[in-house]
C-alpha cells in the first residue's frame, strides 16, 4: 500500500500542532517556576482588589503607594482576574501568575490564522506560528503580572487584525461584525494595543479599500467600536475628563531614540538572532516583489507608539522570516528539493543541507527559549524579600516613607520596587508605577531620575549620591533598604557599610540579601 506524501498544507498543519505543544510548555514553565507574578503587576493587583472591594463596580480612585490614582485604565482584564479569583477562591497573585500564560497559548493559533490570511500559504503560516511560539519576545512582557491586560490586548489585536483584513479583502459581513467585536475588546482591555489596532485598521483600509465601500466599512467599524465600548469610556470621561488619559500617554516614550529598536534584534533570541536576520531577508524579498503589506505592518508600530511597538512587531517578524526561509533560503541550498511554482511551494525535507539547517534553527529556538524562560522566571519578588516586606508591614509605622536601592536601573523592570507598596502598605519614593497618571510629573524625566537613584547602590558614597539627587534633603524618607544581591556585583556590601551607623542611624533589619537602615 502506497503512503501518500505529505503536502505543503499538511506540513503547515503539523507545524501548527508542534507550535502549540512547544509554545504551550514555554508559556506554562515561567509562572510554574517563579511561584509569584513575574516582574510587574503591583499596581494592577491594587486595581483588581479595589474592583472586588467595590462590588465589581469601577471605583473612582485606586490607592497605590500613597497615591489616589483615577481608575480609568481599561478594565476587562481586571474583571477577568477578579471574577476568577472570586469564583475559584484563589488569591489575586495566582490569577496574575497564570491567566497571562493561558491567554498567550491562545495567541499561537491566532497568529497562524492571521499569517495564513496575509501569506496565503498554510506551510508558511505553520512555520510562522512555530517561530512565533519560540521567540522570547512573544512572551517577554506579556506573561508578566502586568500581562493580565497585555496578553488579552495582544490576543484581541491579532483577532481584530484578522477580521479587518478579511473585511477589506472579501467584504464578508461576518468579518465586519467580528472587526467591531474584537476592536471593542481591544479598547476595553489595553490602551497601547488600541493605538496599534487603529494603525493596522487604517493601513488595511489604505492598501485594500480606497473606495466608497471601504469608507463605509471603516465608518461602521469605528462607530460600532465606539458604541460598544461607550459604557466604559463615556463613564470615565464624565468622571475624570480627558486629563488622566493625556497624562498616561506620556508613558509611551515618544522619543526618536526609541525608533532605534526598529533596527535592533528585539526578538530577544538567546543565541544567534537568526529570526531577526531572516525577517530582514523577508522584507527585501517582498519589496523586490512589490508586496508592501508586511513591510508596512513591520515598520508602522515604531512610528505610532514606540514603547509597545516590539510587542506588535513580533507578530509580523515570524511571517517575514517564514517567507524568507521557504522562498529564499531553502531554495538556495545546493541539492535542495524545495520547488516553487507559481508561488506555491512544495516541501520535501530530504536534502542533507536542509536537515542541517533545520537542526541549527531548532536548537537555537528551542534551547534558547528554555534558557530565556529559566532566566525570566527569576524576575520576581523572591521568598526572602517577601519575608522582609512582611517584617516591614508589622514593625514600621504605617506612615513610613522608604527608599529602595534594588540596583535595578530599569524602573519599569524593578519588580522589588513595584510590589513593595502592595506587600508592605508603605510608601516607596523609588517606585515609578502609578506616576504616569500624575499630570504634574514628567514620566520620562522621572524614570531617568530613578535610574540615577539606583546607581547610588553601587556608589561608595551612597548617602552623598542620594543627597545630590534630592533624597534626604528635599525628599525626606524614614528608611533606606539596600539589596545586597542584585543584578550587579554586591561591591562593598558584604558587611554593614560605615554610613549605616553614623549620625544616629541604626540598622533595624539585616539578612543575607537585604539591609534596612532607619533615618531618625
Amino acid at each position: 500500500m502506497n503512503k501518500r506524501a505529505l503536502s505543503s498544507d499538511d506540513v503547515g498543519i503539523l507545524l501548527l500542532l508542534v507550535s502549540i505543544i512547544l509554545g504551550g510548555w514555554f508559556r506554562i514553565f515561567p509562572p510554574l517556576q517563579a511561584g509569584f507574578p513575574i516582574n510587574d503587576g503591583g499596581l494592577f493587583y491594587s486595581m483588581i482588589e479595589a474592583l472586588q472591594n467595590n462590588g465589581f463596580r469601577i471605583p473612582q480612585f485606586v490607592e497605590y503607594n500613597g497615591l489616589e490614582i483615577p481608575f480609568v485604565y481599561p478594565p476587562l482584564g481586571f474583571y477577568v482576574a477578579a471574577t476568577v479569583s472570586t469564583v475559584l477562591d484563589v488569591d489575586i497573585f495566582t490569577t496574575l501568575r497564570w491567566i497571562p500564560a493561558i491567554v498567550l497559548i491562545g495567541t499561537i493559533p491566532a497568529v497562524y490564522t492571521l499569517a495564513k490570511a496575509l501569506l496565503n500559504s498554510k506551510l508558511e503560516a505553520g512555520l510562522a506560528a512555530l517561530i512565533y511560539a519560540l521567540l522570547p519576545r512573544s512572551i517577554m512582557w506579556l506573561i508578566m503580572g502586568g500581562g493580565i491586560t497585555r496578553s488579552f490586548g495582544q490576543l484581541f489585536l491579532i483577532l481584530a487584525a484578522l477580521n479587518l483584513h478579511k473585511m477589506y479583502t472579501t467584504g464578508e459581513r461576518k468579518s465586519t461584525i467580528g472587526s467591531v467585536i474584537f476592536c471593542s475588546l481591544v479598547v476595553v482591555t489595553h490602551p497601547e494595543a488600541t493605538i496599534h489596532t487603529i494603525g493596522i485598521a487604517l493601513t488595511f483600509a489604505i492598501l485594500y479599500a480606497r473606495n466608497r465601500r471601504g469608507l463605509i466599512q471603516t465608518a461602521l467599524v469605528g462607530a460600532g467600536t465606539l458604541l460598544i465600548a461607550s459604557p466604559w469610556w463615556a463613564a470615565m470621561l464624565i468622571r475624570h475628563g480627558i486629563t488622566p488619559f493625556l497624562s498616561a500617554s506620556q508613558s509611551g516614550f515618544h522619543d526618536f531614540a526609541y525608533f532605534y529598536a526598529f533596527f535592533i534584534a528585539y526578538t530577544q533570541e538567546t543565541f544567534i538572532p537568526l529570526i531577526a536576520v531572516f525577517a530582514w531577508v523577508g522584507i527585501l524579498y517582498l519589496l523586490s516583489k512589490r508586496e508592501f503589506t508586511l513591510p508596512i505592518l513591520f515598520a508602522l508600530p515604531f512610528l505610532i507608539e514606540p514603547r509597545n511597538a516590539p510587542n506588535v512587531g513580533i507578530l509580523i517578524i515570524p511571517m517575514l522570516a517564514a517567507r524568507a526561509v521557504i522562498r529564499v533560503l531553502l531554495p538556495s541550498f545546493k541539492g535542495s528539493q524545495i520547488t516553487v511554482e507559481n508561488d506555491n511551494p512544495a516541501l520535501l525535507l530530504s536534502a542533507t543541507s536542509q536537515k542541517f539547517f533545520a537542526a541549527i534553527l531548532a536548537f537555537c529556538l528551542i534551547v534558547g527559549m528554555q534558557i530565556f524562560d529559566s532566566e525570566l522566571s527569576e524576575n520576581r519578588v523572591r521568598p526572602e524579600t517577601q519575608l522582609t516586606y512582611a517584617w516591614i508591614k508589622n514593625h514600621t509605622p504605617p506612615e513610613s516613607r522608604f527608599v529602595l536601592l534594588s540596583g535595578n536601573v530599569k524602573p519599569l523592570e524593578d519588580f522589588n520596587n513595584e510590589w513593595f507598596p502592595v506587600l508592605t502598605g508603605r510608601v516607596s519614593l523609588t517606585t515609578l508605577q502609578g506616576l504616569e497618571w500624575d499630570e504634574d510629573i514628567d514620566f520620562t524625566e522621572h524614570s531617568m531620575w530613578l535610574s540615577d537613584v539606583q546607581m547610588c547602590r553601587f556608589d561608595f558614597e551612597t548617602l552623598a549620591c542620594l543627597r545630590n539627587l534630592g533624597l534626604g534633603s528635599k525628599e525626606k524618607f524614614d528608611y533606606l533598604i539596600v539589596f545586597r544581591e542584585t543584578l550587579e556585583p554586591p561591591l562593598y556590601l558584604a558587611g554593614i557599610p560605615s554610613w549605616a551607623t553614623n549620625e544616629g542611624r541604626s540598622v533595624v533589619y539585616e539578612s543575607n540579601e537585604i539591609l534596612i537602615v532607619e533615618f531618625p
